[in-house]
């Protein structure tokens, strides 16, 4: 807006530049001084259309009142400077009103967000000098655009290469989400324009849970990325997770294939275990015997916690959308016979006290507020 009233002002003033000169000319009944004491004397000779030039005059010093030449007849100038003066003003009103009116339309899913910068942040405790930072994000934009990201970054006093890369995966999973959700709101942009701005909600909410766990001497961190979404235009929210199982000494992801013998049939184990789980509180048996078919592409989101696999199951993957995302706890015990000796999670069953001791968890407001959509399960 501040920017709006200088253009404006200087829009006005170098509308009324060339109106600054004033000439005068005698005509039937004109009262020519009144017209210099209003305006003021005239400042450069005119040359006319009509190959006459009016001549500016100037005042006697020796008199209060201004004295002024009778010019030849013709059209009145003075009438002609207060038309020049309202077609300036009108210009300019108009160029003030239409960018006023280019400053309330919405510049749909083109204009950046208005980045609040970090709002909050907490640190805990991970292990020797390294702590986990978990920020929380606000940025605003247009049409009714609100994004609410909290993330993880480590910190620590040493150089420390895994602790690099790591924050780098959080944060690129973070910006990719935000520039899906712009994407997707550009794309029902054409839907949103006819609506009042009361009507339009556009909203993206990333949140993160972690758990820690120091198995032999490596060092493990997991986060589950909860992502949720709103556009208006679309049916109801769009809710997902993303996972990183992390080793920080090696700087490398875990890859589910690393934590079990290379000839182990881990995803049979994982399909016999999650179907009887979720068989016992949900309904539609068919979609969950698809749901939980021994194929990556169902075990990609999984977890390591300090007492076993947490797998996710996607809403409408193994029950319908309103029941939302379900997750199962796979617990160590149920794969002591596939697991690895070198596997990163084969401490946590041989030694599963210290597994549990080193747990950490963060982060979940979300989860807070869909427990009433998501379940855990774990065999008894």
């Amino acid at each position: 807006m501040r920017c709006m009233a200088y253009l404006s002002t200087i829009f006005l003033r170098s509308g009324c530049a060339a109106t600054t000169a004033n000439y005068y000319t005698q005509t039937s009944g004109g009262n020519a001084e009144a017209r210099v004491n209003c305006w003021g004397l005239p400042d450069q000779p005119l040359p006319r259309p009509s190959g006459e030039t009016l001549y500016p005059v100037t005042a006697q010093a020796s008199t209060s009142q201004p004295t002024f030449s009778i010019y030849s007849s013709g059209a009145d100038l003075l009438s002609r400077y207060m038309r020049i003066i309202i077609k300036g003003s009108m210009a300019s009103f108009l160029f003030i009103f239409l960018i006023a009116l280019v400053s309330a339309t919405p510049a749909f899913a083109d204009a950046g967000d208005e980045d609040r910068g970090i709002e909050d942040s907490r640190t805990f405790h991970v292990y020797d000098d390294v702590d986990l930072v978990s920020s929380l994000k606000f940025a605003y934009g247009k049409p009714n655009i609100i994004i609410k990201s909290v993330y993880p970054q480590l910190a620590s006093e040493t150089d420390r290469d895994g602790i690099t890369i790591f924050n780098d995966l959080t944060m690129l999973i973070v910006q990719d989400e935000i520039n899906q959700f712009r994407s997707k709101v550009k794309a029902y942009s054409f839907m949103q324009k006819s609506l009042p701005r009361s009507k339009i909600t556009n909203s993206l909410y990333i949140d993160y849970d972690t758990s820690y766990l120091k198995s032999k001497h490596n060092h493990i961190i997991s986060i589950r990325f909860t992502i949720q979404g709103f556009i208006t235009g679309t049916p109801h929210p769009y809710h997902h997770h993303r996972v990183i199982n992390y080793n920080l000494d090696t700087g490398q992801e875990i890859a589910l294939s690393d934590l079990f013998m290379p000839d182990a049939n881990y995803l049979a184990v994982l399909s016999d275990y999650t179907t009887t789980a979720l068989s016992r509180y949900l309904a539609d048996k068919r979609t969950i015997a698809e749901g939980t078919v021994a194929m990556p592409d169902n075990y990609q989101i999984w977890n390591i916690k300090p007492n076993g696999l947490l797998i996710t199951f996607e809403e409408t993957k193994v029950a319908p959308y309103i029941q939302g995302a379900q997750t199962v706890l796979v617990p160590y015990s149920a794969l002591r016979q596939i697991t690895s000796p070198d596997s990163p999670i084969a401490d946590c069953i041989n030694h599963k006290r210290r597994c549990t001791n080193s747990n950490l968890l963060t982060g979940g407001f979300i989860d807070e507020a869909l427990k009433s959509r998501s379940r855990t399960t774990e065999l008894s």
